[in-house]
């Protein structure tokens, strides 16, 4: 696994973690995640909020695993001004070429219900393929809570 940092105009690079696409590295990418948010400047989310990115990030991280192609696996976690927290992962793309899309299951269904978690519990997120790799890229924010008033 490999990290980095950096600064994109009105968000905060926390960093970038790169492994090979293999169910056993989801819950050290999962860690990662939460590890990067812990060591942050600001705390500015509440313990769930923290939650709510745990689980997201677990579900689009062993969703990428699952479907994604073969190949590596970039996880880019963000701090936005709002204050909120984004997390990126993009895969090689599935060989269907197909965006991921959150499935109706029965409450009996083993699988296909990850989706469905990040959009109940992620303040927004969305999909995409990237046209000039094929990649698909999930991504989802947590808000943190509001400024106080006059605080701005």
């Amino acid at each position: 696994m490999t990290a980095s940092m950096g600064r994109d105009h009105d968000r905060i690079e926390l960093g970038v973690l790169t492994f090979a696409q293999d169910r056993g590295a989801v819950p050290g990418a999962r860690r990662w995640v939460m590890d990067r948010l812990a060591n942050s400047d600001g705390q500015m989310l509440t313990a769930d909020a923290m939650d709510n990115v745990e689980l997201c990030a677990g579900e689009v991280i062993a969703n990428a695993v699952v479907h994604g192609g073969d190949g590596k696996i970039t996880v880019t976690l963000y701090v936005l001004g709002t204050p909120a927290v984004r997390v990126e992962v993009r895969d090689t793309g599935s060989q269907e070429g197909c965006t991921p899309v959150r499935r109706d299951v029965p409450l009996t269904a083993t699988n296909g219900r990850g989706l469905g978690i990040v959009g109940a519990l992620a303040s927004r997120w969305g999909r995409h393929i990237e046209p000039a790799t094929g990649h698909t890229v999930v991504w989802f924010e947590v808000d943190g809570p509001p400024d106080p008033p006059g605080a701005r």
